[in-house]
């Protein structure tokens, strides 16, 4: 079975580096998956949920925006902000879009309307990954 070299980077640190069988995205055009041997590509990524398909097991991460790369062996990632599945907390999901609700009918300004919009679609993002692995333990 052939695999990908795959390693996610934020500003911060690398989040992942390991070898998968499919990586899936958000583009400003819809999902992408790339397989190995994939046509080389370089495209920006939105906000939203990146898969890694692993021998046995997904492997979710909250991503933000940023660019993907692949020449058809490896993938990089290289992202605004990247959680794991293992770091995202059902209660701070929560506490975000209580936080957001509040800025949305305090503030009337653009840019605090715009940054209330933008916690509240990442609260969405990691509310995703949390059912997905709930459907998963069933």
């Amino acid at each position: 079975m052939k695999y990908l070299n795959v390693r996610i980077l934020t500003p911060e640190k690398q989040v992942y580096q390991g070898n998968v069988q499919e990586v899936t995205c958000t583009t400003p055009d819809g999902e992408i998956s790339i397989l190995p041997n994939h046509m080389p590509l370089l495209s920006l990524l939105e906000d939203g949920v990146v898969i890694l398909k692993e021998d046995r097991e997904d492997r979710f991460f909250s991503a933000g925006t940023g660019f993907i790369e692949t020449d058809g062996k490896e993938v990089r990632i290289l992202i605004s902000r990247a959680y794991g599945q293992q770091e995202i907390d059902e209660e701070e999901i929560q506490r975000v879009r209580e936080r957001a609700q509040k800025l949305l009918e305090q503030y009337p300004e653009k840019k605090l309307r715009a940054e209330a919009f933008t916690m509240l679609k990442r609260a969405t993002i990691d509310s995703r990954i949390l059912k997905k692995l709930k459907v998963r333990r069933r």
